[in-house]
């Protein structure tokens, strides 16, 4: 029992540890989103208006921030899956804990 628990706990800080891990990425990866969209609002205020019409700016917004677009949804995705897993199984490990302590 006591091999057992110490078992759960470690995997529960490991958990946690991803958990944290899960939580940096995807505050990394907005924070890239962020700084995509501020470089583009730089690079258009550069830009002369005269030379530069509507149809091409947004044309040109559309074609950078479309690469970018995917893979951040991806990266989103498994990290919200993730995340959901991790939960799942810090709620499994919470549980079983209490069965523990129902019988002692």
């Amino acid at each position: 029992d006591h091999q057992r628990l110490a078992h759960q706990e470690a995997e529960l800080e490991e958990s946690k540890v991803q958990l944290k891990r899960q939580k940096a990425l995807k505050e990394m990866f907005i924070n890239q989103d962020k700084d995509a969209k501020r470089d583009l609002e730089r690079l258009e205020k550069l830009n002369e208006p005269a030379v530069l019409n509507a149809a091409v700016t947004a044309s040109k917004v559309h074609n950078n921030v479309k690469p970018k677009k995917k893979p951040l949804q991806q990266d989103f995705a498994e990290l919200k899956e993730a995340h959901l897993l991790t939960q799942e199984s810090f709620v499994a490990e919470i549980q079983c804990e209490r069965e523990k302590s129902k019988g002692l």
